[in-house]
């Protein structure tokens, strides 16, 4: 535990201004995936459920569920 708080405490400012860095980017992707969450609600997922379910038995089902994750990775 000493070794780790005299890191902490001896470090360079480039390597604060990388840790703030880190830190701020992690705390903007997580704000990012809650307000997306929040805005496309539970009303989209039922609308994206009963689409796929629309391809079930259908030889383009692996295309749809594959193109429907592609989008909504961008999303």
């Amino acid at each position: 535990m000493r070794r780790i708080l005299d890191f902490i405490l001896n470090m360079e400012s480039r390597r604060w201004r990388a840790a703030l860095a880190t830190a701020l980017l992690l705390g903007l992707t997580l704000g990012l995936l809650a307000i997306g969450k929040s805005q496309l609600g539970l009303a989209t997922e039922a609308k994206l459920e009963a689409w796929l379910q629309g391809y079930a038995g259908s030889p383009w089902a692996f295309a749809a569920t594959v193109a429907l994750f592609i989008i909504a990775a961008f999303i």
